[in-house]
């Protein structure tokens, strides 16, 4: 059993996995809920097995026996020094469910008390709910059907039963909506969906501007005919044991690096000796244009 709580509604229980297993002995546990000032709180049992210490002839449960008391105050201190008299004090064996109760005031403390002999019982269940008067109603709150209660309406509908009559889960007054906005409405208003409705329809505007902006630009990036070919200068003539330019012989002559050896009429250029390597320029070769005696602008071979 926790031992305090401020929300407005909740379920407790006696200890772990109630209605299956029985609850322990020498237990001494208390649970303080507290509601909002002019709140008061509603206690309704959802399980209930005690142990039989009701006296029939009294009319009152024993003192000394398993027990559920009920008080108006939230000091533990004072609830467990038995100072304070109990409102209610709950036991088995009087032959009848407890009824609901509904405090006087917007604090409440329950107190779970058992005796030294172990029992078969499997303890207690209830669901608390914070609640106002129906002569002190909002126009917020949800009345139920009853009408002794007004309640959150964030509780309606949750599938916990809060009034004591179930109608915050009634069909009737559970109607899902199909629309998501129809829903955000209800809950939030129309100015507050407007407002986010502008703001995620701006959203995608700029999405959607900024795919067609990057595919433009990924598109002439790739674009072949948008790229202009680049060339490299050609290379420098290998110095030293070869013929150079001034003395008739042209390291850049594709054409004399062929095999033609007879050499050409009216061609400036003789062939380049035996074993004179063709010279590349990364994949590029350079021509001699015999006609007018000048370097052709570097071709790919």
């Amino acid at each position: 059993m926790p031992k305090n709580s401020s929300d407005s509604a909740g379920k407790v229980a006696s200890h772990y996995d109630v209605e299956n297993e029985p609850y322990g002995s020498d237990m001494d546990c208390t649970f303080t809920m507290n509601a909002k000032q002019g709140q008061r709180i509603n206690i309704r049992f959802d399980y209930f097995d005690v142990a039989r210490s009701y006296d029939s002839r009294e009319g009152r449960c024993r003192s000394e026996g398993d027990s559920l008391s009920i008080y108006e105050s939230g000091n533990i201190f004072l609830i467990k020094s038995n100072i304070l008299t109990p409102e209610v004090r709950l036991c088995g064996g009087t032959g009848k469910f407890p009824d609901d109760y509904q405090s006087v005031s917007n604090v409440v403390t329950v107190r779970f008390k058992t005796d030294e002999y172990p029992s078969p019982d499997n303890g207690i269940k209830f669901t608390y709910t914070a609640f106002l008067q129906p002569q002190e109603r909002t126009p917020e709150c949800f009345m139920c059907n009853d009408g002794t209660m007004c309640i959150d309406p964030l509780l309606t509908c949750n599938g916990m039963p809060n009034c004591n009559d179930d109608s915050d889960e009634e069909p009737s007054n559970c109607k899902a909506s199909t629309n998501i906005f129809e829903k955000g409405i209800e809950t939030l208003g129309v100015p507050v969906m407007a407002a986010i409705g502008a703001a995620v329809g701006l959203l995608l505007l700029c999405l959607i501007v900024l795919c067609i902006v990057c595919c433009c630009c990924c598109s002439k990036r790739n674009n072949p005919s948008d790229q202009k070919a680049q060339y490299r200068a050609p290379p420098t003539p290998r110095p030293g044991s070869y013929p150079s330019h001034n003395s008739n012989y042209s390291s850049y002559s594709s054409q004399a690096s062929n095999g033609n050896t007879n050499g050409t009429a009216g061609r400036p250029y003789p062939n380049f000796p035996p074993g004179y390597p063709p010279f590349h320029n990364g994949g590029y070769s350079v021509g001699y244009n015999y006609e007018n005696g000048r370097m052709e602008f570097p071709q790919k071979v």
